[in-house]
């Protein structure tokens, strides 16, 4: 939004008429940019922009899949962080430092680990409950590279081998979603 600013000032587009995305312009942004440019209109432009977002060149191609790279590593440093006695946050502190080391220069939203009868929400948050063998856990990160963000969630079960200490409503899900692989 910064690069914004300063190209408006920079053209001296005082008063021009500015489009923005309800679904990604965050309303502090919005408001900040009416306070400061109160001669400017400003129209939603939600149909354009979802349009254009359709055809993607061949960098941002690439700048998405090297964003989803970042998340597939941070979701490995997840996975081998997910022992029984470590807590929710540790597994999270693991993800978010590999993502941070392969290029993440910020989060597109927090990190959700939930565990236990924590797993059970849609979303959630980091906590310090200790994850015991056999907690089903829940890992969702959104790592931003090069100004694309990627999300990833994925269910894991904590133990060294889950396969031995899951339960058979566990083996059936796994196998269901081994069949729609």
């Amino acid at each position: 939004m910064q690069h914004f600013f300063t190209a408006m000032k920079a053209h001296d587009l005082r008063k021009a008429t500015v489009g923005f995305d309800t679904h990604t312009a965050p309303g502090f942004e919005v408001f900040r940019f009416r306070k400061l440019n109160p001669d400017i209109t400003m129209v939603e432009n939600d149909d354009i922009m979802s349009e254009l977002r359709m055809v993607k060149s061949a960098d941002e191609i690439a700048r998405m899949k090297k964003t989803a790279h970042v998340a597939e590593l941070g979701m490995v440093a997840a996975a081998d962080a997910l022992i029984a006695g470590a807590t929710e946050n540790d597994v999270a502190a693991e993800a978010e430092y590999a993502m941070r080391k392969a290029g993440s220069e910020r989060l597109g939203f927090l990190t959700f680990v939930n565990s236990g009868e924590r797993s059970l929400g849609l979303h959630g948050f980091v906590s310090r409950r200790v994850i015991s063998g056999g907690d089903p856990v829940i890992v969702d990160l959104h790592p931003v590279a090069d100004l694309y963000a990627s999300d990833m969630a994925r269910t894991f079960v904590c133990s060294l081998s889950w396969w031995h200490s899951s339960t058979s409503s566990q083996h059936g899900v796994h196998q269901a979603c081994g069949s729609l692989r």
